[in-house]
Parts: C-alpha cells; structure tokens; sequence
C-alpha cells in the first residue's frame, strides 16, 4: 500500500458514503494497549466501533484526515470474523 504526500484534493467525507477511501485496518493482538499507545501520542478515538461478539475494532483519524481501523478478533473462525450483529 502507497499513500503519496503532496497530494491535491481534500479526502472524502467519512460520514457519508462517497466512493473513494474509507479506511484501512490493521489487525492487533492487543486493542486496549494500541488505544493506549495512540492516545498518549495525542490521538482521540474517531468512532470507537460496534459491538460485536467475535472482534473489537476502534477507529483513529491521522494527521492528513485518513481514518485508521484497529481490530483485535476474539475468534480463529473466519466465518465469525465479520459477522455483522444487530
């Protein structure tokens, strides 16, 4: 993945539903340690995800306006990984 500086443009609106980039996500063994780490660095939780049984995700905006996803999954079954719960 490439994400060039100097770019032209404001990024898309993330509380609509623009085509362009919503996010990207790394995955983390540790949420609450990774929100602890960003949070002493200065950055605020974005969105802090949905309620979900098999992961726990939380979302942090950079510095150039892109909002980062952090998931820890609490399941090994791919099939439970992205369950939507309502």
């Amino acid at each position: 993945m490439a994400l060039n500086e100097y770019g032209e443009g404001e990024n898309r609106d993330h509380t609509g539903h623009q085509v362009g980039l919503a996010h990207f996500a790394f995955i983390t063994n540790n949420i609450d340690a990774m929100i602890a780490r960003l949070e002493k660095a200065g950055f605020s939780i974005s969105n802090p995800g949905a309620k979900n049984t098999h992961r726990r995700n939380v979302y942090f905006t950079d510095p150039d306006g892109f909002e980062v996803e952090f998931v820890q999954y609490l399941s090994d079954a791919p099939s439970e990984r992205n369950l939507t719960e309502g």
